[in-house]
């Protein structure tokens, strides 16, 4: 990480940074953020990301979200990034919830959430991923289901769990056994010549990537299809794929331990130049 963030707007160096314990946002995780990528100091895809965090700050009823201005955090992004001389750098901007009740049970919250940003240096690209399955099930009917929350444990301990089986990655699924996505990264896979994904209502995050992908795909008249499969679709994949802002298009080399092209796939190599030449080296 860079050595300097900013804390509602104030850049601080990152051992001088800092908040009330009592925030709500450290006491139960109440908040939401998103991981961007700044290229030559111009944030990708910036209108899906503040959209992601506007929506996801709403779906938690934070304090002033109806008020939330995302032209402030682009302005923020962009001098923290110019203050730590990484205008082509990894972002992560969160919304935390201010000030609560230890005992909290219902009374009024009034405090306005504080925005915190970071940056780092892009990550280099990263060789064809092993893919296992998680045991870390997701509800799909959760109300917050979709949003990017702070209180991340889950999804971080499903990924430590899977990488201490060897694992770069693994597939979530929901209580009725469907696809919902990587711990942290969207899926892609093509079977049978068609282009597949999960769809949001089955309890996965909404990705930003993935949406470029789409957009990218639709682009040269093909269509990216959205739908409930069950792990099987994945187990008889000819090409599978991860996305996420921070890794880019990573292919997959083995899911549960089934070979796969990795980096000689057709689709890897067609959509990670692609995101690379829109997204940074870093892809």
């Amino acid at each position: 990480m860079h050595p300097l963030v900013s804390v509602d707007g104030k850049i601080l160096d990152v051992s001088e940074a800092s908040m009330p314990i009592t925030a709500a946002g450290a006491l139960y995780g109440s908040g939401v953020f998103t991981t961007l990528r700044l290229i030559n100091g111009a944030p990708f895809q910036w209108n899906l990301h503040a959209a992601r965090l506007v929506d996801g700050a709403r779906a938690l009823s934070l304090p002033g979200a109806e008020g939330l201005d995302p032209g402030s955090w682009l302005a923020d992004l962009k001098a923290l990034a110019h203050a730590n001389a990484a205008p082509t750098s990894q972002s992560r901007i969160a919304i935390v919830e201010g000030e609560g009740d230890l005992w909290f049970a219902g009374q009024a919250r009034d405090s306005r959430p504080h925005t915190v940003i970071f940056t780092k240096p892009l990550a280099p690209p990263k060789g064809a991923a092993s893919v296992g399955l998680s045991d870390w099930p997701i509800h799909s009917g959760a109300r917050l289901r979709g949003h990017k929350l702070l209180s991340y444990v889950e999804p971080w301990q499903a990924l430590g769990e899977a990488r201490l089986q060897g694992f770069h990655e693994a597939v979530r699924l929901n209580e009725r056994g469907e696809v919902t996505g990587g711990c942290r990264c969207a899926l892609l896979w093509e079977i049978d010549g068609s282009l597949r994904t999960t769809s949001e209502q089955c309890g996965g995050v909404r990705s930003t990537t993935l949406a470029w992908a789409r957009q990218h795909l639709e682009t040269s008249g093909r269509e990216l299809i959205s739908g409930a499969y069950g792990v099987e679709e994945i187990d008889h994949a000819r090409e599978l794929l991860l996305l996420s802002a921070g890794v880019g298009v990573r292919s997959v080399s083995s899911f549960r331990g089934r070979t796969l092209p990795g980096d000689s796939g057709d689709l890897a190599g067609e959509l990670r130049a692609a995101y690379r030449a829109a997204a940074g080296d870093g892809a």
